[in-house]
């Protein structure tokens, strides 16, 4: 970690000692993770928010975004399938998971998110790419 991520850790890591029940210093401690690279670590302080704060759906959406980058694609999968049910308008989260179940193989369920990220979002150049590639391949 660097500079500012270091500090922001400990400044978290303290205000945890001070009141260890405050939902926000784990989340925030897991995206300084998740922010430095520190994934593994990041998905444990996201687990713990949702631990304490079951309801969290920014927590579920960067649990699954961190287990996506370390390739676990069933647990991204099922993490950013919660943050959904939590917040189904979710442009970020379709598009997340419309890309795990991509890396995933599972073509079907891909394009099915990625066309629900469309329909939110009809604009997003992005996403029609995406899609445009999961139709010729």
């Amino acid at each position: 970690m660097i500079g500012r991520t270091v500090d922001a850790v400990k400044n978290y890591t303290e205000a945890l000692r001070l009141n260890p029940k405050k939902v926000e210093c784990y989340y925030n401690l897991g995206n300084a993770y998740c922010s430095s690279g520190k994934f593994k670590e990041a998905i444990q302080y996201y687990l713990q928010t949702i631990n304490l704060d079951s309801r969290h759906d920014p927590a579920f959406y960067n649990l699954g975004y961190a287990y996506h980058l370390i390739g676990d694609y069933d647990q991204a999968i099922y993490s950013y399938r919660l943050a959904l049910k939590l917040n189904p308008s979710s442009i970020e989260c379709h598009y997340n998971l419309a890309s795990a179940y991509n890396d995933h193989k599972d073509k079907e369920n891909a394009l099915l998110h990625y066309q629900e990220a469309l329909k939110l979002d009809p604009d997003n150049i992005q996403t029609l790419l995406n899609i445009g590639q999961l139709e010729i391949d």
